[in-house]
């Protein structure tokens, strides 16, 4: 599996200083509140992983990265890194949202060097913590499902390859997608890369979306 080497963000250097400079100050301000409690404040970074949306868009397998894009956030490239896009949250300002250009199965390329440069935050003031959002066969469509720790990938190669990668701790957030009724390896490959139903993503915006937020908004705030 290559990299997608045709589809490069267009840089929006004013943009993108603005955005930077809303996630640093932000920060500062929870970190700064958190401190006069003695505390220390997570930040957390939400990392969506799929497949490149130029051939595999409205695909179940990148019902991660529609979640995330749900958000309404712009997603800016950053000039440091390649193959992922960031974006911040004005209501919540120790959140960043990162999500991937490459393929699913080789994501922790370039998770690991976003990881790396996002979490020099961490200092004595910071509690630097990662999630990832993903799609989940094991779960019905419109639930959601929040692991931590050392949990297992349960076959999720994008999953398998932060893990082997990025050797940290991270909390995966799985999206449901449901499972088809044959178990046979090429009728559920069909399935994951087949495109969502009207039906799907209204419930994906409906019931998942709401859920995911939820989530992300426990997990920064614990």
């Amino acid at each position: 599996m290559s990299f997608n080497r045709n589809r490069e963000p267009t840089f929006h250097s004013q943009e993108m200083v603005f955005g930077t400079r809303v996630l640093w100050s932000g920060a500062k301000k929870v970190a700064s509140s958190a401190a006069a409690k003695s505390d220390k404040p997570t930040f957390l970074i939400v990392t969506s992983i799929g497949n490149p949306d130029k051939d595999y868009a409205g695909s179940r397998h990148n019902t991660g990265k529609l979640l995330l894009q749900m958000t309404r956030h712009k997603f800016f490239p950053h000039p440091k890194l390649r193959g992922v896009e960031y974006a911040v949250d004005l209501e919540r300002p120790n959140v960043l949202y990162l999500q991937t250009l490459n393929y699913m199965n080789v994501c922790g390329v370039v998770v690991k060097p976003a990881w790396h440069l996002f979490s020099r935050l961490k200092s004595i003031d910071y509690n630097v913590q990662y999630a990832v959002v993903h799609d989940e066969l094991s779960k019905d469509l419109g639930e959601v499902q929040l692991r931590s720790g050392k949990a297992s990938p349960r076959g999720h190669n994008g999953l398998k390859n932060i893990s082997k990668m990025c050797h940290v701790e991270y909390h995966r957030i799985g999206i449901g997608i449901g499972r088809p009724e044959s178990r046979d390896p090429y009728d559920v490959a069909d399935y994951v890369l087949g495109v969502q139903s009207r039906h799907e993503r209204q419930t994906l915006e409906q019931e998942s979306f709401p859920k995911m937020m939820k989530i992300i908004d426990d997990l920064r705030n614990s």
